[in-house]
């Protein structure tokens, strides 16, 4: 067993409210809390160093998504509110005293801003790691005249796969479907393997995984400027 197998199983399910439990991987004492949160298609896994290394001076908590790594999934469209109020639920049942520092990557920035903006008393700072912005879809369209056939052939894998996976076709040892269960990590144990990989088989997590990518410029952007600060 390695020091990430910690990662191949629930680290704690936190009952959100209507019978849906969010995962959390909790670590370290301190203040001000230290809040961390995925980007698109991330698990708590995917802050394990830098988690690791903030545990030894404060208190911080990683969490998975609705639909992600071991969290319930969620009612969807899954926007930018959506999974903000997540969040809020997550906070408040882990009972957590503010302020907070949140840390927010890819588009795990927009939970974190739209947190800030909505209860600034409550957060004492933000990091923003490659931070998704209201106006990438437009800056990546100028640069590439491809992005809309490339964003629209992503959003068609994680909807083949789902498709597949609704209908128990979804096999690790199918090449028709290697794409889906491609995990971007080097170096994985054989737990953390076969858990991320056993993750791959969930309908949800594709819904999710689609839900949020097609959801991004239609609604979370709209949502993102409507209460930013």
């Amino acid at each position: 067993m390695t020091s990430l197998d910690v990662y191949a199983a629930p680290q704690t399910l936190v009952d959100i409210g209507g019978g849906r439990r969010i995962n959390v991987h909790r670590t370290g004492t301190g203040s001000p809390p230290v809040i961390l949160a995925p980007g698109l298609g991330g698990t708590t896994l995917s802050w394990a160093g830098t988690q690791r290394r903030l545990s030894a001076l404060t208190e911080v908590i990683a969490y998975d998504r609705a639909g992600f790594g071991f969290s319930d999934p969620g009612h969807l469209p899954r926007t930018a509110d959506a999974i903000h109020s997540d969040l809020r639920a997550t906070i408040k049942a882990l009972d957590l005293k503010p302020p907070y520092i949140l840390a927010g990557h890819s588009a795990g920035s927009y939970d974190v801003r739209m947190y800030a903006s909505r209860y600034p008393d409550e957060v004492a700072g933000l990091v923003l790691v490659d931070p998704s912005s209201e106006e990438q879809t437009e800056r990546f369209r100028a640069a590439s005249e491809d992005f809309d056939k490339l964003n629209g052939m992503a959003i068609a894998m994680y909807r083949r796969c789902g498709e597949a996976a609704s209908a128990g076709k979804l096999q690790r040892d199918d090449p028709e479907y290697a794409d889906c269960f491609a995990l971007g990590y080097p170096d994985l144990s054989e737990a953390l393997t076969d858990a991320y990989k056993t993750m791959r088989l969930a309908p949800d997590l594709w819904q999710a995984w689609e839900s949020e990518m097609a959801s991004f410029g239609s609604e979370s952007v709209p949502q993102m400027r409507a209460v930013r600060r």
